[in-house]
């Protein structure tokens, strides 16, 4: 592209007067032997005396920025959108940054070097560009064409701030592209679980109690994701169990999270790209992993073994003496703790066992029950 300068844009001039001064004055400094010396050296080394200029830099710069403005452009990476069973691509932008600073100096000190300057030679002056290569591309994700394999979950969709942060949760990882050796974070693609960034506040898990927190649902969201991590044999990095048993997951099949400091990261162990696809349909978060379709193919299946229960310590006891005398109120019913354990089988296309492994081995934590009752019951009560 073609951004012709003219001098009178930038109030562009020659210092006349410095130059004409500059020569009046060769021969004329020192004394009457130097004076001699020089004249006699003009005569056999002519001097050619610079003609220096002047611009106004803050017009040129108003110049550059309308260039900026036309040929500057924001790196973008190849996508990938999966949708009613059909994926499409979309191909990456290469980026390009122009710095106005760096090609104000540029210009300047190419018009000092040119012998003869006027309007034809600035023109010719080359404009540098930073081209900012995208990270994903094309090429990179091409070959990702079928889902390898999916999980899903289910709500209650009666909890409508909880609804809205497991689709908003779902929206931040849909589509994410993860490459071969990378590794995915939860925890960053979700993002502050703050109001300012979507979420809303809704039922979480907090010190072994069901309390009020911003976010709450994106645990499910990432279970889920665990799960379909499991079934589609990638590599798990970081996984947190809940303190509690969850009734939408079997016991050890559960991930939780907690912003900066209790994430769930896998890497991806293939020699393709990967893409995360995550939707709420219905009452059910539905989480898969698309990539290439693999000669052998093989399924995997998640057991949840309950090997041992612990029971709850005795009631805990909340006095409210505007009870009567007798009278108990249960606002917490009493769960045994779990321990248990997750085995994962993987079966040929035969449907032969070919391989097994232990996944974890997880204790949540048992819940006493509570109770209201005034002073005088909770004495005889004890």
């Amino acid at each position: 592209m073609n951004f012709p300068l003219k001098f009178n844009d930038f109030s562009f001039a020659f210092q006349i007067d410095e130059a004409v001064h500059e020569a009046f004055m060769t021969g004329r400094k020192g004394g009457l032997f130097e004076k001699l010396a020089a004249i006699s050296s003009l005569n056999k080394n002519p001097v050619n005396i610079k003609m220096h200029f002047k611009y106004d830099k803050s017009k040129l710069y108003a110049i550059l920025e309308g260039i900026k403005a036309k040929i500057e452009q924001p790196v973008e990476n190849a996508g990938i959108n999966y949708q009613n069973g059909k994926i499409t691509f979309k191909k990456e932008t290469v980026g390009i940054h122009f710095n106005i600073d760096k090609n104000i100096e540029k210009i300047v000190n190419e018009i000092s070097k040119i012998d003869n300057i006027n309007e034809s030679n600035i023109n010719k002056i080359q404009l540098e560009v930073d081209i900012i290569k995208p990270h994903i591309t094309y090429d990179d994700i091409k070959e990702i064409e079928v889902m390898l394999d999916s999980f899903s979950t289910q709500f209650n969709a009666w909890n409508s701030d909880r609804v809205h942060n497991i689709k908003l949760a779902c929206e931040r990882i849909n589509n994410t592209i993860i490459l071969p050796g990378e590794i995915f974070s939860m925890d960053k693609a979700l993002g502050p679980r703050t109001i300012e960034n979507g979420y809303k506040n809704s039922t979480v898990i907090f010190m072994n109690e069901y309390v009020e927190g911003v976010g709450g649902g994106v645990c499910q969201v990432t279970t889920t994701l665990y799960n379909a991590v499991l079934k589609t044999m990638l590599d798990v990095v970081e996984r947190t169990h809940h303190t509690l048993a969850l009734e939408y997951v079997k016991p050890g099949l559960d991930a939780t999270i907690a912003e900066g400091y209790i994430d769930f990261k896998f890497r991806n162990n293939k020699d393709y790209a990967i893409s995360i696809y995550a939707e709420v349909i219905g009452n059910s978060v539905v989480i898969g992993i698309l990539g290439k379709k693999e000669k052998e193919q093989y399924t995997v299946r998640l057991e949840s073994q309950i090997v041992s229960e612990i029971q709850p310590d005795s009631e805990e006891i909340i006095i409210d003496n505007a009870l009567k005398d007798g009278v108990k109120i249960y606002t917490r019913a009493a769960k045994n703790g779990i321990k248990a354990i997750v085995y994962k089988y993987l079966y040929n296309s035969k449907g032969q066992l070919v391989f097994q492994e232990k996944i974890s081995e997880d204790i949540y934590k048992p819940v006493r029950a509570q109770v209201k009752m005034n002073s005088r019951t909770a004495n005889f009560h004890q």
